[in-house]
């Protein structure tokens, strides 16, 4: 057995292979969606699965269960959600009306809310 060359990546392949079926370069190209998903339950942008995790077998992760296993508070939850729509988006999982520029300044607004709280909460 010999190991997957793509640096940082630890995974044993077999003798004749050399990437791990993580990095195989067609599988791991994002794929671009022009339609976004509208919806109020559970959608594709809130999920990613973690391929090459480094001391996990892969698994696949959910933003809800991330901010809840942190215990982010509402403003910092809405920060955190964006940052994650922002980067799915960048692999073709969009969020209905979604833009770059909408999500820089959603996450300006909620950092300049949190930074309000943080300095009331510390009286200064």
């Amino acid at each position: 057995m010999k190991v997957c060359q793509v640096a940082g990546c630890d995974r044993q392949i077999m003798s004749d292979e050399t990437f791990c079926h993580t990095h195989i370069p067609e599988r791991n190209s994002p794929v671009k969606s022009t339609k976004g998903e509208d919806s109020g339950g559970s959608v594709s942008y809130y999920k990613i699965k973690v391929e090459c995790p480094i001391h996990l077998d892969p698994y696949e992760a959910e933003c809800g269960d991330i901010i809840a296993a942190l215990n982010l508070n509402f403003v910092e939850a809405n920060i955190f959600k964006e940052v994650w729509r922002t980067a799915a988006a960048r692999q073709g999982k969009l969020k209905k009306g979604h833009t770059p520029i909408r999500g820089a300044e959603k996450i300006k607004f909620f950092a300049d809310r949190n930074l309000q709280l943080v300095r009331h909460e510390h009286g200064t």
